[in-house]
């Protein structure tokens, strides 16, 4: 979505909504305000897309996040708990 083939102020949601929704069925459609990209409409079936990849994504890096601990545990490279609360409560102590 790097580029939205429809563009549209946010004054046009008002006058404009049902063809907005409709365009957003067919490509996704892009909300500005002063000239700035402040929203998005897309399709239902984009945004299942979406939610999937990001998913997917989430579970490719806890996959990768769970094997690197289980390397460094397995390398011995483990720090102790106390001292990681301790630098923790140090650094962001309030």
């Amino acid at each position: 979505m790097d580029r939205l083939p429809h563009l549209h102020a946010v004054s046009d949601l008002q006058d404009h909504a049902a063809d907005l929704i409709r365009d957003a069925g067919e490509a996704p459609v892009g909300i500005t305000r002063y000239g700035r990209l402040v929203a998005a409409l897309i399709s239902p079936d984009d945004l299942a897309s979406f939610q999937e990849l990001r998913r997917a994504a989430e579970r490719a890096f806890w996959t990768l996040d769970a094997e690197r601990a289980a390397r460094d545990v397995a390398q011995g490279d483990v720090e102790d708990w106390d001292d990681v609360v301790k630098d923790l409560r140090a650094r962001y102590h309030r």
